[in-house]
């Protein structure tokens, strides 16, 4: 049936009866009637694509099913459970694209900080390998292109992104995850609206999809709406969801509700306890000086060098850190890891041979790193990069990043413009409402690239008023502690 939900008026309606032989036939049997009479009767475009699903045996597609279930959840233990589901779908019937696919899908967020321990290339070549295969069982099928595009994606390379997400579209004009996709490779909000809105019109309860439409509207400055779509996010799931508790932390964090965002991170690290949010609720209790607790969490975990950032000595903090990372040539996230540390020992050569081991070799320390050992060519190459970024940032109109933005300028300023002005921006910074402090200040003073900064006559000014806006957002975040345990 269709009902206009307006005026509840019958528009249309149809009665199928099939023998059930064959339920993927009779799918596509009742889809392309039903396509047929919205098109003629109606007056209705409606776009169609056909799956092939030839003798998939139920079984099979069951366990898909599941599989699909599980990975909606998008936690650690639904992508765990969903990769098993997949597995046994394509033990039971070894050519099923789909559960391929989506294995290829799941398996991708089982990197280290997201919702698994395999290192970056691990899950990037799992994830690979899997879609390769349910493109070589079925040309059609446009699932492998978004992990293909998801792939260049997070390699930086957008246009072999873009071109991957888009022949999904083409192969599939109903699919939702890569219109979604394909909004987040555009800085043109105009542009990225007209994907988000498709993508959501087309599966509005998706946390991903839900997700990115939320960040849309954060970055066209609508608080409001992001808000009531991220709080809908986090009903529709019980408020299990740790996409819903994430897109409400960015918000509160960039509108300098920092005492909020430690209290939703800390309700996110209860429903996943991963090392991503492990290390984010770290960060924000240092930030608002609750170092013991910061120090008693990661104490015993696999980043536990970190619990020594809560210190007044950076020893300790660079020795563990040594002791532990990278765990291999492929550490990725360990690399990261040694690499700050090595920064705050003002050992450049090897910050600059970790950060490229990470990959992330657009940021002030790797800059500054490479002109202390005197390459100020490829510093030179790096820091425009960044001035890049930045400048596509703010021509996209994107509000939420107002802070991204200051602090970047920041950056940028301590690296090339001058003590003056770095200053210029910090005081910047700090009247919208921001926090210049990861609860490590004690270290900076250790750091070459930080002492000019401690030095400048106008610091002690803005400390104060870094101290003050700290003292206000430690009272707001224990009082939403006090309020929730009221509330059990």
């Amino acid at each position: 049936q269709l009902i206009e939900a307006e005026s509840d008026k019958h528009l249309w309606s149809e009665t199928y009866d099939r023998e059930l032989t064959d339920i993927f036939k009779i799918q596509d049997e009742i889809s392309a009637a039903i396509v047929a009479a919205l098109k003629t009767k109606l007056g209705i475009e409606v776009a169609s694509a056909a799956i092939e699903q030839v003798n998939i045996p139920l079984r099979a597609h069951d366990e898909y099913l599941l599989g699909l279930h599980e990975s909606r959840k998008f936690n650690a233990e639904g992508i765990k459970n969903a990769i098993i589901h997949f597995d046994k779908a394509i033990a039971i019937h070894p050519d099923y694209s789909r559960a391929w696919s989506a294995k290829a899908y799941a398996v991708s967020w089982t990197q280290e900080g997201f919702f698994g321990d395999a290192t970056r290339e691990q899950a990037t070549a799992g994830a690979k390998s899997a879609a390769e295969k349910a493109l070589s069982l079925d040309s059609a099928n446009p699932e492998p292109y978004l992990v293909f595009g998801n792939i260049e994606y997070n390699e930086d390379n957008v246009e072999k992104a873009n071109a991957f997400y888009q022949r999904a579209i083409d192969l599939n004009p109903n699919y939702a995850a890569a219109y979604s996709a394909r909004a987040k490779t555009t800085s043109n909000l105009d542009e990225r609206y007209k994907y988000e809105k498709r993508a959501y019109e087309l599966d509005p309860f998706n946390e991903v999809i839900l997700a990115g439409y939320a960040a849309y509207h954060m970055q066209k400055g609508l608080y409001d709406d992001a808000l009531m779509l991220a709080e809908r996010l986090l009903r529709q799931s019980d408020e299990k969801s740790t996409i819903a508790y994430l897109m409400l932390f960015i918000i509160n964090e960039d509108k300098g509700n920092y005492g909020k965002a430690l209290f939703l991170t800390e309700k996110a690290y209860q429903i996943s306890q991963t090392p991503l949010w492990e290390n984010a609720l770290a960060k924000g209790l240092r930030r608002l000086r609750f170092k013991e607790k910061a120090r008693t969490l990661l104490t015993g975990t696999e980043f536990e060098n970190n619990a020594y950032l809560s210190d007044d000595n950076p020893g300790r903090f660079i020795q563990s850190t040594r002791e532990l990372f990278p765990r291999s040539e492929d550490d990725t996230l360990g690399a990261a890891q040694r690499a700050n540390a090595e920064f705050i020992a003002n050992n450049y050569k090897d910050t600059v041979k970790y950060y490229k081991m990470n990959g992330r070799v657009e940021n002030d320390w790797f800059v500054f790193s490479l002109k202390q050992m005197g390459d100020d060519e490829s510093a030179k190459k790096r820091l425009e990069k960044m001035k890049e970024k930045l400048t596509i940032t703010k021509s996209s109109q994107n509000q939420y990043k107002a802070k991204f933005i200051a602090e970047e300028k920041l950056e940028i300023a301590l690296v090339e413009e001058g003590i003056d002005k770095a200053m210029s921006h910090l005081a910047e910074f700090l009247d919208d409402r921001g926090i210049y402090s990861d609860g490590w200040d004690s270290f900076k003073k250790h750091i070459e690239y930080y002492k000019p900064l401690y030095a400048h006559k106008d610091w002690p000014k803005l400390y104060e008023k870094i101290q003050q806006r700290i003292k206000e957002e430690r009272e707001i975040y224990l009082k939403l502690v006090a309020d929730d345990k009221n509330a059990k």
